[in-house]
C-alpha cells in the first residue's frame, strides 16, 4: 500500500535516497530536551543523510513504555551518542500525513481531509511494529526544520 502523499513523494525520495513506503511526522519532539537534539541533528542533513543504514537513526519498539505499550521510539545519533528524538505517531492520517493528538485517538475520520481512519494503517505505531520492525527495513530523515519556532522532523521508511 502506498501511504506517501503524492505531493511529497519526489521531495522525500530525493532527500532519503530511496522511495519510501510511508513518511510520517515524529511526535513528542517538544519534550525532555528533544528540541535540542533536533537542532543539533539538523546540521547532519547538510551534505549528508540521516538513516538507519549509517547508524544515525534508530526506530525501535518500546513495549515497556508506561504510556503506550505499542510505542515506537525514534532516536538520532548526535555527537556519537544515541539520543531520543520522539515517537512514531500512535494515530495518523495516511492520506494527508497529519498526526492526530491524543484527544482525537477515537476519531474515525480525519478532521483535515475526511479519510476513514478505521483501517490498521491509521494506527501507525502498531502498523510499523507489525510490518517493518524485525522484518528488514530502511528508514531515513526526509526533513528537519524549524518553520514556526518549534523543531519538527519527518521520517520515511521502506521494506528491504
Amino acid at each position: 500500500m502506498d501511504l506517501v502523499p503524492k505531493s511529497r513523494i519526489d521531495l522525500d525520495t530525493a532527500a532519503l535516497g530511496f522511495r519510501p513506503d510511508l513518511v510520517f511526522p515524529v511526535v513528542g519532539v517538544t519534550f525532555e530536551g528533544r528540541q535540542q537534539v533536533l537542532a543539533e541533528a539538523s546540521g547532519l542533513l547538510v551534505g549528508g543523510r540521516i538513516s538507519t543504514q549509517n547508524g544515525l537513526l534508530t526506530i525501535v519498539a518500546e513495549p515497556s513504555n508506561k504510556f503506550d505499550p505499542d510505542a515506537v521510539s525514534v532516536s538520532l545519533r548526535v555527537d556519537g551518542a544515541l539520543r531520543p528524538a520522539g515517537y512514531v505517531p500512535k494515530k495518523w492520517c495516511p492520506t494527508c500525513g497529519t498526526a492526530l493528538p491524543a484527544r482525537d485517538y477515537n476519531t474515525t475520520e480525519c478532521l483535515t481531509c475526511g479519510r476513514d481512519l478505521t483501517g490498521p494503517e491509521a494506527f501507525l505505531n502498531r502498523y510499523i511494529k507489525e510490518n517493518y520492525l524485525d522484518k528488514g527495513f530502511v528508514a531515513g530523515v526526509s526533513w528537519i526544520g524549524n518553520p514556526v519556532g518549534t523543531w519538527a522532523m519527518r521520517v520515511g521508511i521502506t521494506r528491504v
